[in-house]
């Protein structure tokens, strides 16, 4: 007499499964969009710098703002963890969001320093990983960002400038 556990053979139903997984896939898409539309209408908005081109226009602000400047500066963790609107009703001055993610923020501080139009405040996110991969030369994009911002205002700089000679 065969055991009821080992001669137990069942087929798989024959289904579509295509139509099973779109429907999945909509229902997904429908639950991510209903996110992002509650969230908007709560007024929470985007504020982090992923391209080159944004990076150097906020860096070019940075550099118009003068006092008013609070520049952030480092990794992920103030890229994400600060909530702009907040630290400038709070602090009374203009964030400027500078934190490349993944990457070391010394060649980033080492521009700002040798700018003499930053007269800002300078908010560093400090990690020793990024000192110490610094020290080995692993900059990651900050290195490249920092150099596109050089060649960018050095194109937008006048070409010869006024003085009033009293």
């Amino acid at each position: 007499m065969p055991s009821s556990t080992s001669s137990f053979e069942r087929p798989l139903p024959e289904l579509q499964w295509w139509r099973i997984l779109i429907g999945i896939l909509l229902i997904f898409i429908l639950f991510v969009l209903s996110i992002e539309i509650n969230l908007e209408r709560l007024g929470y908005h985007s504020t982090i710098l992923d391209t080159q081109e944004k990076w150097v226009k906020e860096r070019a602000r940075a550099s118009s703002l003068g006092k008013n400047a609070l520049i952030l500066i480092g990794f992920s963790r103030i890229q994400l963890g600060i909530d702009l609107n907040t630290l400038h009703i709070n602090s009374g001055l203009e964030p400027i969001q500078l934190a490349i993610d993944g990457s070391s923020f010394i060649p980033v501080l080492k521009g700002l320093v040798e700018d003499p139009t930053i007269l800002g405040t300078i908010l560093i996110d400090y990690s020793p990983e990024a000192v110490a991969g610094a020290t080995l030369g692993e900059f990651g994009t900050s290195k490249l960002w920092e150099k596109a911002y050089e060649k960018e205002s050095k194109q937008t700089q006048p070409i010869f400038s006024l003085t009033k000679i009293e």
